[in-house]
């Protein structure tokens, strides 16, 4: 992959780390326990729990995605960055452009959701 490439990607790459560890701090901060003896009424209590449990999923899927990102970054300035690990082929850089974590070439995925 082309130098200005991997530049242009690694600033992304920074950016999405920025981006969701403000999100993750966020999203801890509204991340709180719906008692039991919250006078709030059944029907608000379960809403309110319904959307403890839409946070908590959010989190983690952050997390998770912030994790791959960092990965992403401390990779990114290896001679393989932006190669397949099916094919060996280079990632269309507007692949790594949506989703600069990936590590597999469209036309991978496309063939692989054929099997």
């Amino acid at each position: 992959m082309e130098k200005n490439k991997k530049e242009e990607i690694k600033k992304q790459v920074i950016s999405l780390i920025q981006e969701l560890e403000q999100e993750i701090a966020e999203l801890n901060e509204n991340d709180q326990t719906v008692a039991p003896d919250n006078a709030i009424g059944r029907l608000s209590r379960m809403e309110a729990m319904q959307a403890q449990n839409i946070n908590n999923a959010t989190l983690n899927n952050k997390r998770k995605r912030l994790i791959r990102l960092k990965d992403t970054l401390g990779k990114i300035d290896s001679l393989h960055f932006g190669e397949c690990k099916a094919c060996g082929e280079e990632i269309e850089i507007n692949r790594l452009r949506a989703s600069p974590e990936a590590n597999v070439c469209s036309e991978c995925i496309r063939q692989n959701q054929k099997k």
